[in-house]
């Protein structure tokens, strides 16, 4: 790989550190981890009269051995390779070894003949090594390094799809590769990102209509009994909405979402882009503000059946499907079991709050949180939200409440804002209020709360109004960004 074929530790671990930033792990594979111990061995048996001469001089200090055979020079070039960061030794397979010694004898693949000595199964078999290592997945993601990739290219002409694997002749050609392969991928994610977009807008499009039409159709004379959400919600749960008493009745005989239900959100669109023509589908889930409808029935002590019904007010998850027409909606369908929950979130503490609050925003942007140093308190001051190429699109700053707004049990405050910390937008902001009535003292200047007595506000439909508002700012940020070149 370098120094002519001899290891060079230090050069290995500089080229893993330069291609960590670019999320590509060095692999070396087993076979020229043997070659170059066999170049140390030779190395080492060059100079080994001279050092025995040495030694035979028994002069205090000037000790040259142990000498190391071959395999045991190996045995510790592969222990310091493991050693190193970003580095992964990829060991020889023994179909990769098989058919490489056929491509020496056949001289197929990079088998050739020098001085009449049929060479080439080295090459072939690390080069099959590395495919088999990449287990499920693609091809392309593999990179190789070598000064030798006339030989290294002959051995992925044999392999299916090895035309997608780019060889790289040093190591500038290599870093170079890389950020070209990392703008395209930027270039496709922004694509991808504003169609996801393009398509979430159509699909609130749809949903605005059908209120629309719901709304136009209202006579005056009472909520009808169908409309668009019961035709799409058919399968729902109650499992994860505890204020509603399952001992309320013996059986359950219907549960139903109430005709008059209100969008809340739109969130997670994954487009499939498999199918054939100008069909496609996108996946969503939807939440809705409703009122879940239930009746069932009791028995009493005479065995006779009292009929009853209840009705509790809900925020209800709907995992749902859209069938495309390019990007009009033409049609949508429930794929999920509908989960109801409740209106009001509570919590235990407020770092349950926090992280909850943290965790939605990451699922709504498909963004990653990370904790910047705090300076007092025991909460961070910061959390930037961190796209999946390393950009900072957004900031959450959480703050300790106004002295006036501690009286209501505010806990803090966490401000959503755009853009650089010297220049922030802000897009929205919650509170968190600790309900003071939970208190219960225990006796020693302490108390614990009797119930979870944390909760944010805004809180049910409100809340989740607003962060997906924060969502949709945090997402077009992070679009404007993707726009400009990495490299300039």
């Amino acid at each position: 790989m370098s120094s002519k074929g001899n290891f060079d530790a230090s050069w290995v671990e500089k080229l893993a550190a330069r291609l960590a930033p670019f999320g590509v792990t060095l692999w070396v594979p087993q076979i020229v981890v043997w070659e170059w111990a066999e170049h140390a061995a030779a190395a080492q048996n060059e100079v080994l009269p001279t050092l025995r001469a040495l030694d035979r001089l028994d002069i205090p200090g000037m000790a040259t051995g142990p000498w190391l055979t071959a395999p045991e020079i190996s045995d510790r070039i592969e222990a310091r390779l493991r050693a190193m960061p970003n580095v992964e030794v990829v060991p020889a397979h023994g179909p990769s070894a098989v058919q490489a010694i056929k491509d020496q004898v056949l001289q197929t693949g990079p088998g050739t003949r020098k001085s009449k000595v049929k060479t080439g199964a080295a090459d072939s078999a690390l080069v099959r090594d590395a495919v088999e290592h990449l287990g499920g997945r693609r091809l392309g993601e593999l990179a190789i390094l070598s000064g030798n990739s006339g030989d290294m290219r002959k051995t992925l002409d044999t392999i299916p799809r090895g035309n997608t694997v780019e060889v790289f002749t040093n190591e500038p050609a290599l870093i170079n590769g890389l950020k070209s392969f990392r703008a395209a991928l930027q270039r496709q994610e922004t694509e991808r990102r504003q169609e996801d977009v393009k398509v979430r807008n159509s699909i609130v499009e749809h949903f605005q209509r059908e209120e629309q039409e719901l709304r136009d159709d209202d006579d005056g004379h009472g909520v009808p009994t169908e409309s668009w959400v019961t035709e799409l919600v058919t399968d729902l749960g109650l499992e994860a909405l505890p204020t509603y008493n399952r001992g309320q009745f013996d059986q359950v005989t219907s549960v139903q979402v109430h005709p008059n239900s209100h969008v809340v959100g739109i969130s997670g669109v994954s487009i499939d882009d498999s199918e054939a023509g100008s069909t496609r589908y996108a996946a969503f889930d939807l939440t809705l503000e409703t009122v879940v409808q239930i009746e069932g029935y009791t028995l009493d002590g005479d065995g006779s059946i009292v009929m009853g019904s209840d009705e509790v007010d809900t925020l209800l998850e709907v995992g749902c499907v859209a069938e495309l027409d390019g990007s009009e909606v033409v049609g949508v369908r429930q794929v999920e079991k509908a989960i109801a929950s409740d209106m009001v979130l509570d919590f235990g503490d407020e770092g349950d709050a926090r992280d909850w609050l943290a965790d939605y925003v990451c699922a709504a942007t498909n963004a990653q949180i990370k904790d910047e140093p705090f300076v007092w308190g025991n909460l961070p001051e910061q959390k930037t939200l961190v796209t999946p190429t390393g950009e900072v699109v957004a900031s959450i700053y959480f703050e300790e409440p106004h002295h006036d707004d501690r009286a209501d049990g505010s806990v803090w405050t966490a401000t959503f804002c755009l853009g650089p910390a010297n220049d922030p937008l802000v897009v929205g902001a919650i509170d968190c209020i600790h309900d003071v009535s939970a208190q219960v003292p225990t006796g020693d200047g302490d108390y614990y709360d009797m119930y979870p007595a944390y909760r944010l506000r805004p809180d049910g439909p409100d809340l989740i109004r607003l962060l997906n508002d924060v969502a949709d700012a945090v997402v077009e940020a992070e679009i404007d960004i993707s726009r400009e070149d990495p490299d300039e």
